[in-house]
Parts: structure tokens; sequence; C-alpha cells
């Protein structure tokens, strides 16, 4: 990675931090016109990561994930536009200061850390790996906000309960709209989950000459596919509701993070380019 998309990098990073402080601010004394202003500011560091990720395509021809930091990068732009669109949507206020410090701390760990650019291995030119690489980055990104969603739920739900409401009820949707978006966000993302593993398997077949392999992120990453696939059939066959719904997108968030970075920087597995 050149000094032009790390100069993007940089801005955006900084952008992303100022958004943070700007959202604690705006929980903390409730001024009317401060959400607004924490929402730009973080959409103008998401813009800027945007350009930043064009400028790299440009030079490189290639999508973000030969490294780690790369697919980090990718990452951390689709669940920075992802909660954007959600916020103005469900007018999620309040969750600007969950999510963006973890934007803002990511963003800033990849600049430190940065990958090296140039042309990808040929293993990985393939439009296999461009689909699987995708369609993976799609469904974490949909995990990720469904356990935010979740996780607003068990706030909001504590808040209620305790009948102590403070400017997290008034910050966020109801329960309902909430639960609703959980499920939304786990059946978006399942499909995209599906696609990813499917094409990552024909893609190992044409290289290693089998669909499924003996690799400690590939095996748990079809573990990952069972637990988000058993939600989804509790959630049909037994209507599992409220605090079960928030509680199991946190736990397939878990898996999410432990496939990807805990065996990601642990373990030696064929995903380490």
């Amino acid at each position: 990675m050149n000094r032009l998309p790390l100069a993007f990098l940089l801005a955006s990073s900084m952008l992303f931090f100022g958004a943070s402080g700007m959202y604690v601010a705006a929980l903390r004394s409730r001024r009317p016109g401060l959400p607004f202003w924490a929402h730009a500011v973080a959409l103008s560091g998401w813009l800027t990561l945007t350009a930043g990720g064009l400028v790299r395509l440009g030079l490189w021809r290639s999508l973000p994930f030969g490294a780690f930091s790369d697919g980090a990068l990718l990452l951390l732009w689709a669940v920075a536009g992802g909660f954007l669109w959600l916020e103005r949507r469900y007018l999620i206020r309040v969750g600007g200061a969950l999510v963006l410090p973890l934007l803002a701390l990511g963003s800033a760990y990849i600049f430190w850390r940065p990958a090296g650019g140039g042309e990808l291995l040929p293993a990985l030119a393939s439009p296999w790996v461009t689909v699987h690489a995708a369609s993976v980055f799609a469904a974490y990104s949909a995990f990720a906000l469904a356990a935010v969603a979740g996780a607003l739920y068990l706030i909001l739900e504590r808040e209620l309960k305790r009948k102590q409401l403070t400017g997290l009820r008034f910050s966020l949707p109801d329960l309902d709209t909430l639960e609703r978006l959980v499920r939304a966000l786990v059946v978006l993302g399942f499909p995209f989950l599906t696609l990813g593993l499917l094409s990552g398997a024909f893609w190992s077949r044409r290289v290693w000459g089998a669909y499924l392999l003996a690799d400690p992120k590939v095996i748990f990453a079809w573990i990952t596919w069972l637990i988000y696939g058993l939600q989804l059939l509790y959630w049909r066959a037994a209507g599992g509701r409220g605090r079960r719904t928030a509680i199991a997108s946190l736990i397939g968030l878990l898996a999410v993070a432990v496939n990807y970075l805990a065996l990601g920087a642990l373990v030696d597995t064929v995903h380490r380019f």
C-alpha cells in the first residue's frame, strides 16, 4: 500500500475518531444538532475511505483481499457504510457511540500495519476467489450489524425493565423494530455466507484437488454457517423472539470473530498469503 492510499486511510481514521467523540458527546449531552454533525463526520470518513479504495483499485487493479490488512479494510468499509445507512433509515443515533470507536481503532490498526501492494498471487487470480471474498465479507458485515442491533436491544430492554429511562430510550427504535432488524440482517447475511463457502470450495477443488480442506479456518467457517443456519431454523420452527434473538446474534458474531481474527492471526492456514 503506497503513500497515496495510506493518506486516505489516515484521513478516514481521523474522521472516524472525531465522529466517535461526537457520538459519545451526543449521548451524554442530548444536544439536538450533535447527532446530525456526528453522522456527517462519520459519512465523510466513509467517503474518504471509499475514495482511497478506488485509488488503490486503479493502481493495482485488484480487490483488497490478498492479505489480512487488505481484507480487514474491505470489511471495515462495508460495516461503516451499512451502519451509516441503518442509522439514517432507523434513526439509531446511539449506535454510533458503539460502532464508530471500533471502526476508528480498526482503521488506525490497518494504517500502522498496512499490507504491501502489487499483483495477486497466481492462486488468487480467479473469479471464484473474487466471488468468495466479496460474499464472505458481505455476510460478515451483515452479521456484525445484526450483533450491534442485538446489543442495542439488550441495552434498551434492560432500561425498560429497570424503569430508569435515560437518553438511550429516545435515541433508539422500539424493541420490536430492533428485533426485526436483527432477523433481517441475519437473513440477508446467510445466503452470502453460503455463496462464499461454496465458491471457496470450488476454488479449493481447482487449486488443491479437494472441495473441503482439513484447514482450521475452513472448518470453523462451516461451523459458523451451521450456527446461523440453526438460528434461522429455530426462528422459523419455534418462533424464538425477544432477547433470545439478540443473544443469538452476539453468539454468531463471536463465531465470526474467532474465525476471522483469532484463527487468522494465530493459526497457519491456507488463507495466509
